[in-house]
């Protein structure tokens, strides 16, 4: 985890932006469960002015298909899933004037980055 400036502060509404990033990670770990050197970052830095939460893993990256559709409510490529975590972190960060992206890299992992 790498906070900087370690005095950081986000205004949000604390329970939705916790629900947010307890899916985020769980999405996180479910990526590297077959990764040999299983690596999560959490980074919370001010990009901008804006205040900027990135989850980072190494797994094996996410195919264009998946996301192409992956903030779809309800779609879900993990064997049981719900669909609805990553479309419910959109709308948390459309609650708070923000935005939630997402970079991936086949072989190397993937990065949620929450925009406040």
């Amino acid at each position: 985890m790498n906070i900087i400036p370690e005095d950081l502060t986000i205004r949000a509404d604390e329970t939705l932006l916790e629900q947010t990033l307890i899916n985020l990670v769980k999405n996180a770990v479910e990526a590297i469960k077959d990764q040999h050197d299983k690596k999560i970052r959490l980074e919370a830095f001010v990009h901008d002015n804006r205040p900027v939460l990135a989850i980072t893993d190494n797994g094996p990256g996410i195919t264009s298909d998946v996301m192409e559709n992956m903030f779809t409510p309800f779609f879900t490529s993990h064997k049981g899933g719900s669909g609805i975590g990553l479309s419910f972190a959109r709308q948390v960060m459309k609650m708070h004037h923000g935005s939630i992206s997402v970079r991936s890299t086949a072989g190397e992992g993937s990065t949620f980055t929450l925009l406040f």
